[in-house]
């Protein structure tokens, strides 16, 4: 069964993605979709249990957003997405329980 974390970042401890959940094209799309995300986040904020990240305010971004929480909640069940507009702004944040934040720096580490 292929596992990763988000990002391909490697795992060592805690819980993984089950990328194997995807058929073939989910499996380009979600990848499509997470490529493009390092270039509409503006800013990320550290949470207690994740982080959350301004996007750019635009609605293909968010649709984007969403369709990623879509695939992603598929592979990674053990996540808790938020994704919010208001006030001009768009947010998305992402949490969990234990290990999840992590992981999701460890990914971040991964694509810079």
């Amino acid at each position: 069964m292929e596992t990763s974390t988000l990002g391909d970042a490697a795992r060592t401890d805690g819980p993984a993605c089950q990328l194997s959940v995807f058929d073939e094209r989910q499996q380009r799309r979600h990848d499509e979709l997470q490529r493009r995300f390092a270039s509409v986040v503006e800013e990320t904020r550290e949470l207690p249990d994740g982080y959350t990240f301004q996007l750019l305010a635009d609605a293909g971004t968010f649709v984007g957003a969403a369709e990623w929480i879509t695939l992603d909640r598929m592979c990674c069940p053990f996540m808790e997405f938020r994704l919010e507009w208001k006030n001009g702004e768009s947010w998305l944040s992402i949490t969990g329980g234990d290990g999840v934040k992590a992981m999701l720096a460890a990914a971040m580490a991964a694509s810079r």
